[in-house]
Order: structure tokens, then sequence, then C-alpha cells
């Protein structure tokens, strides 16, 4: 397998082509490379623009933008404008950031949504192409409606001409098939029926893949991104046990398009001895949101705390779907650290657990956040990975809990022994709700999965209702050497 490490992905909108002035210049062309270059970052992976059309010079596909005599907003185009100027001048704008890519010393991957959920008759969207808007027919008609149905050759022959494009096109050094944007493919009712056509598919573009890098004379990593669930790749589709057992992936990454929230608990744990035991890499998505008092932004003890986890769990590498943007000093020291667990060792961190979101759920993906905690009621029970040292950390944990008073009897534990009320603080946020912190410890914690109940006993009379808890977090550090100067 691979030794790669850590793997940027840019979807070539919103930090490159949706945000430079026309024309571009190639100093701007370049900018996705050079704003990461000199960091650990060894494999840039580029998306093809929304998907339906292209961000490139494609003979087979259709170039974004090129079907209008006008467009309707700023960004349609200067999108638009940066592709053509780029293109008018002699220059695919592709195999520049490819070369920009080598140029630099790390490695290029191109990658392709499979699916995209636009009408068919919304004919003026850039979202969408003539190709589905001459073809409603193919689109399905129950959930999922509008993605096309893979049952028929057309659609996937569209797809394969595209990939393969691209392999004999461009110096690629990978490719990514991205399986679960918009994850549709079939009738809810026929997937299992229909599971071979995709594993076809995916033996097609195994074998496009190999006879082009015959003819290059080196390999091309073959890879898609999936579900970090079992079931949720079966009912899309996704036979992920024969496509590794055929030893159709090179790599596979974990992914859900959704909120993206930073989770050191990621289960993509029983994805590592399938895919190690046909010699695949697993390069798990590490998002970049938590959800703490509102959505914000992970910062650097959140990433270093997923990271440390994905790497004690096995992961072979981090794949970055998205990421702060714009680059900076931050950014860049994000970059250099995590793709190291020895540099990650004895760092700040901050351990966020994921909430609840209805689009992931209907994906198998089960966040445990908020819980409703009833008086009286069997304690409820949560998990949190940890990849600190227990015996010489020093750790606090916080819970924000929503509709509670100070003058409730709440129970937390913590890998089954009460925490102390004594040493445990509250702070009152106005009327909305109130955090519990308690300094661990140690020893209290576990590296690996730790198991978080909180208990509520009873309440003041005239108050009724439960308790809820909205947010359960960890903070993580080590005491460090201090040097004294001499007077």
């Amino acid at each position: 397998m691979s030794k790669r490490r850590l793997i940027m992905y840019n979807d070539a909108r919103h930090y490159h082509m949706y945000i430079y002035e026309p024309p571009m210049r190639l100093e701007d062309a370049w900018r996705p490379i050079d704003e990461i270059a000199g960091t650990a970052v060894d494999t840039f992976a580029y998306g093809f623009g929304v998907g339906p059309t292209m961000f490139h010079d494609t003979k087979v596909g259709e170039i974004w933008g090129t079907r209008f005599e006008k467009l309707p907003n700023a960004v349609d185009w200067r999108a638009y404008e940066n592709i053509m100027t780029l293109i008018n001048r002699g220059y695919d704008p592709l195999k520049v950031i490819i070369d920009r890519t080598h140029e630099k010393g790390l490695e290029f991957f191109g990658s392709l949504r499979m699916t995209h959920s636009s009408d068919p008759k919304l004919t003026e969207s850039t979202h969408n192409w003539k190709f589905k808007i001459e073809h409603p027919e193919w689109c399905l008609k129950g959930p999922g409606k509008h993605c096309f149905n893979w049952v028929h050759p057309e659609v996937r022959d569209e797809r394969f001409a595209l990939i393969e494009e691209t392999l004999n096109r461009y110096d690629i050094d990978g490719f990514e098939v991205d399986l679960t944007f918009d994850p549709s493919y079939f009738e809810p009712d026929e997937v299992e029926q229909n599971r071979h056509i995709l594993t076809d598919f995916m033996r097609d573009v195994r074998r496009a893949s190999n006879d082009a890098a015959t003819k290059r004379g080196r390999s091309i990593a073959l890879g898609a991104r999936v579900f970090p669930v079992l079931s949720t790749n079966l009912d899309c589709g996704f036979d992920i046990e024969a496509w590794l057992k055929e030893k159709l992936l090179d790599f596979v990454v974990p992914n859900i398009y959704a909120i993206l929230q930073t989770n050191s608990s990621y289960p993509f744990e029983w994805l590592i001895e399938l895919a190690h035991s046909a010699g695949c890499a697993v390069y798990p998505a590490l998002n970049n949101n938590i959800e703490s008092e509102g959505r914000h932004e992970a910062g650097i003890e959140h990433y270093r705390g997923a990271a440390a986890a994905y790497w004690q769990k096995g992961a072979d590498g981090l794949y970055l779907p998205w990421f702060p943007w714009p680059i900076g000093p931050e950014q860049r020291q994000l970059l250099t650290e995590i793709e190291d667990p020895d540099l990650l060792h004895e760092q700040p961190k901050h351990y966020v657990v994921p909430r609840y979101v209805e689009g992931e759920a209907a994906l198998g993906y089960v966040c445990p956040l908020p819980m409703t905690i009833q008086k009286g009621d069997d304690p409820q029970t949560l998990t949190l990975y940890v990849a600190d040292d227990p015996q010489t950390s020093r750790a606090l944990l916080k819970l924000r809990l929503g509709d509670a008073t100070t003058h409730d009897s709440i129970t937390v534990s913590l890998n089954g022994q009460d925490l102390s009320e004594q040493s445990r603080k509250c702070t009152i946020h106005q009327f909305q709700y109130i955090w519990f912190e308690y300094p661990l410890q140690r020893g209290l914690l576990k590296n690996g999965t730790n198991q978080i109940a909180v208990a509520l006993h009873s309440r003041p009379d005239k108050l009724v209702g439960p308790v809820h808890l909205e947010s359960v977090e960890l903070k993580v550090d080590y005491a460090k050497p201090q040097m004294t100067l001499p007077l």
C-alpha cells in the first residue's frame, strides 16, 4: 500500500473558480497548490466542478456554462470566464493544475461525482447538463427523484467516458470515484437485484485504469468515496466486500455529505481489516465543523483530537474533504502536524461529540446528541473516543444542559465512576442552558473508547419536564516544561 499520509481535496469551485476575478492568471490557477506547498500534504485531489459539467477542456462532456448565452449571477459568470479565458489562451485548466501539483512534488488525484439530483426541467440551472435535460425518462421516479437510474447503460456510459478520458488524456496519479454525493442509483426496491450493475461498472473502471497505467508505464491509484456504515453502502448498491475481494480499489474514503462534523468516534474501523486484507488503503474523511452553541469551523485543537484518534484506529492516511480557507498560519500549522501521530502526542486537543443530523441519520450515520434526560430513568449513555495518555494528560469534561437548574440533582459518570459534584463548576448562560465542567482525575480517562452517563434524580417540586443534554466536550492538555531566565 502507498505511504500517502495527507490528502487535500479542492472542489474547484468554492476556493478556486468561483472566487478569482477573470481573466484568470496562471498564478490564480496555481493557487490551490501553492497555498499548501511546503506542508505535509502529499496528495492533492481536485473535484471536476459540480459533477454534471466540467471545469476543464473535456472532449466528451459538457464544459460549465457553455450552453448558455447569458448567465444568471456573478458566481456562475466568474467561473465560466475563468475556465474559458484559460482555454482560449491555450491552457487546459486541469492540465495547468496537474502540472503545478507535480512541480511542487505532490501527487494528483482527479475526483468525479457519479450522481446529481438536478431536476431535468430546470434547464437554466448551471448545476444541470444537457445530457439529463434531454433524457428525463432515465431519471428515478421514487426517492432520489431526478438522479439518473443506473439500470440504463447510457447513464453509465456517460460517466465512464469522462473517467476514461481523464485516465488517458491527463497525467494523473490517481482517480477517485465519488459515489456518496446524492447517492441514489436505483429505485429502493430494486437495489439488491441491481447491485451487480455498479460492480460491473467498477470492474470496467478498474480495467480502464489498468490499461492507462500500462500505456504510461506507472501505476494509477483507483479509489472511491464510500459510506462509513457497511449497511448504508449495501442499501445504496455498493457491494464493498465484493469490490475489495476482486481488488477493484486501491483506496477507499469513508465519507458522508452533510454538516461535516469533526468526530473522533467516526465509525470506519470495520473497513480497516476488510480493506487491508485486499491491499487497499483507508483514508477516512476528517471533517471541518463542530456543533457547540451553534455551528463553527473546527479549530486546531479539534483537528488534533480527531486526527490522533484516526491514526490510533489504523487509518492509512487522512483525507480532508473540506478545510478552513483561506489558508493562513494556523491552517499551515495544521497541515504540517496532523499527518504525524508523534507530532500530535501531548498537544492540546478538543474533542466534541457530534449532533444528530437528519440527512446523515437517513444514511445510517446516527450521532447521539441531543439526549433527553428524564427524571428517574436509567442513565443516558454515550461514547467518546479519545487518543491521549490518561496518566499524563490533564482533562476537563464539559456538558451543556438545556432547561436545567442548579437545584436539579444530576449525576455524571465516566467509565462507571461518578464524577465529584464538589469539583464541578456550573456556568449559567442566561435562561437557556448550564455548562457543567468536571476536572478529571488522572487515570480516569481511557485511551480509546470512553463511556459517559448522565442521570436526573430529582427536580424542584413545581418543575416538571426533562433536561436536555445538548453538548459533550473534552479538553485535554499536558504540562510543559517552563524555562526561567536568570535575573
